[in-house]
């Protein structure tokens, strides 16, 4: 649930306050593409498996951190769905 809500919500939090500090969003940069960045960039599970492996010995704390990692897979699909319906014209109609 970290990576799956964490990433969206920290990237759109933080990019909507950077105007205040001085940097302005591109043009053609609202929040429907802020949240969708945010999701896409909660697919990222090649560096969690990495650390994990690193960190912890192999048993159950091992497995439980691989498992939640490889669970981020499931922002892919969420990522397609969201695209689609709020940034229309970002993904064709047929995914390749």
């Amino acid at each position: 649930a970290g990576l799956l809500l964490g990433k969206p919500i920290g990237i759109l939090v933080l990019s909507w306050g950077a105007p205040v500090l001085g940097p302005a969003l591109p043009p053609g940069i609202g929040m429907r593409q802020l949240v969708m960045v945010g999701v896409v960039a909660s697919i990222g599970f090649t560096v969690s498996l990495s650390f994990a492996t690193a960190a912890f010995p192999p048993g159950q704390e091992l497995a439980e951190t691989k498992m939640g990692a490889l669970l981020s897979f499931a922002a892919a699909p969420l990522a397609i769905v969201l695209a689609k319906v709020k940034c229309p014209g970002i993904i064709g109609e047929r995914l390749v």
